[in-house]
């Protein structure tokens, strides 16, 4: 079972900036790490995670809600701790 879902997910904010069709899942049970070097798009994808911003494709999903859609449901389960 995926817990969080990014299924083609794009956001430009032009220059070569921001996250360009990007999959992939978190399952239930499991630990990952969210790696990368400056400007890779982590702060990106997880503001789409949070339903604070919007992708321009694809969709996020946490616990099959959309992130956009459901952003306040989903901002009361999951915690987020900026920089």
């Amino acid at each position: 079972m995926s817990i969080i879902t990014l299924k083609n997910v794009t956001k430009d904010y032009g220059h070569d900036r921001g996250i360009f069709d990007i999959t992939f899942e978190v399952k239930k049970g499991v630990t990952y790490g969210f790696l990368g070097p400056n400007g890779a798009g982590k702060t990106t994808a997880i503001r789409h995670i949070m339903g604070f911003s919007h992708a321009q494709q694809g969709c996020v999903k946490v616990n099959h809600l959309d992130s956009w859609t459901n952003a306040a449901t989903i901002q009361e389960i999951l915690g987020y701790l900026p920089g």
